[in-house]
């Protein structure tokens, strides 16, 4: 406990302590990137396989935010990719569970005067946040073809 409350402490890391099944003998977890990114920093292992096994885990985690382009043949690749086109509705969608991501590139199609309508946030039923960008079908069929 005087590890966990130091490791805070002094290096704000948020860890918790749980008591091994059958045995008398603790464990002390450290979970989420911000947090072991934190440990890798200030403590780290001098154990060349828990240093490996550290840096696995970091790099197993998944970034959610996006790299929008600025230029504009960059730009319209990346749309591309991102794209997901509703002929019912004609329009185009976006989704991200960052909303900076959207809002960057609403700023991006607006320098190639595109307007769009940011949305949200939405809920899934397993309770993740999440916002839409959405421009007219034909909008976005003149920016491919650019």
């Amino acid at each position: 406990m005087q590890i966990q409350a130091s490791l805070h402490k002094i290096f704000g890391i948020v860890s918790s302590v749980k008591k091994r099944k059958n045995r008398n003998t603790w464990a002390l977890a450290i979970c989420g990137r911000d947090d072991i990114t934190k440990f890798q920093k200030h403590i780290g292992f001098l154990h060349p396989k828990k240093e490996k096994n550290l840096i696995k885990t970091l790099n197993s985690y998944v970034d959610y935010n996006w790299h929008v382009p600025s230029d504009q043949k960059l730009l319209i690749k990346f749309v591309k990719q991102k794209a997901k086109i509703s002929y019912k509705r004609k329009q185009v969608r976006f989704t991200s569970i960052v909303k900076s991501n959207l809002i960057n590139l609403r700023k991006k199609l607006l320098k190639l005067n595109i307007k769009s309508h940011l949305r949200g946030p939405w809920s899934n039923p397993q309770g993740s946040i999440w916002y839409c960008l959405t421009i007219k079908i034909d909008v976005f069929n003149k920016l491919i073809k650019r």
